[in-house]
């Protein structure tokens, strides 16, 4: 019964900000309103599957079921455990409008957390 109530009250009350180096209290916001306010970018789930393309020496993308691809910016953590070439991977992301590489192939978002990979 303790355990109940104490994670009740946990989600009731408070959000803890995740993204960024700052801790930052943010009283009854969801993780999406956290991150947006954070970054200024409302937050999407993306769901595809992982290419290494023979482009520029190699290029990682994340290329959906529609053929829209996307480049990854994330924590080396995260970017190693996405780049296996065919993996399919599920990812919570940002866009991420003042990132760019020299492949220039899709669309830049910053990974904030790998949902699914298999």
């Amino acid at each position: 019964m303790l355990w109940k109530g104490f994670t009740g009250l946990l989600a009731a009350v408070l959000v803890w900000g995740l993204v960024g180096m700052e801790w930052n209290w943010i009283a009854s916001s969801t993780l999406a309103e956290v991150i947006a306010s954070q970054t200024g970018e409302e937050p999407f789930v993306l769901s595809g599957t992982m290419r290494l393309l023979d482009i520029q020496g190699g290029c990682w993308v994340l290329e959906t079921a529609e053929g829209k691809r996307f480049q990854l910016d994330g924590t080396p953590e995260q970017l190693h455990t996405l780049r296996r070439d065919g993996a399919r991977v599920t990812i919570y992301a940002v866009k991420a409008p003042d990132r760019y590489g020299t492949c220039m192939i899709g669309t830049w978002v910053k990974v904030i957390q790998i949902m699914g990979t298999g």
